[in-house]
C-alpha cells in the first residue's frame, strides 16, 4: 500500500471529513496538533473548516482561540471564516 504524505491538502481532507461525520473537534484538535509538530502550513481552508466543526459543537471558546490563531498567523480572514 502506498503512502500518503501529509500536506496541507491531505490534512484539510481530514479535518473536513472530521466535520463531515458529526464534528469530532478534539480529532481536528489533534489534526491541527499534527500540523504543527510536522511544520504543515496551515491555510484559510484549514481555520474555516476547524471554526466551523469547534462552532457546531458548541466550543465556541476554542473556536475563539483558533481565530486569533489564524489572525497571528497572518492569514487573510475570509467571509467564509468570519461567517463558520
Amino acid at each position: 500500500a502506498r503512502r500518503v504524505e501529509p500536506s496541507t491538502i491531505t490534512c484539510n481532507a481530514a479535518i473536513s471529513a472530521c466535520d463531515a461525520v458529526g464534528g469530532k473537534w478534539l480529532e481536528t484538535l489533534e489534526l491541527l496538533g499534527t500540523m504543527e509538530t510536522r511544520f504543515i502550513q496551515k491555510d484559510t481552508i484549514t481555520y474555516a473548516v476547524a471554526i466551523t466543526t469547534c462552532g457546531w459543537c458548541s466550543e465556541w471558546i476554542v473556536a475563539m482561540d483558533l481565530l486569533r490563531a489564524m489572525c497571528a498567523s497572518r492569514i487573510d480572514l475570509e467571509t467564509t471564516v468570519c461567517t463558520a
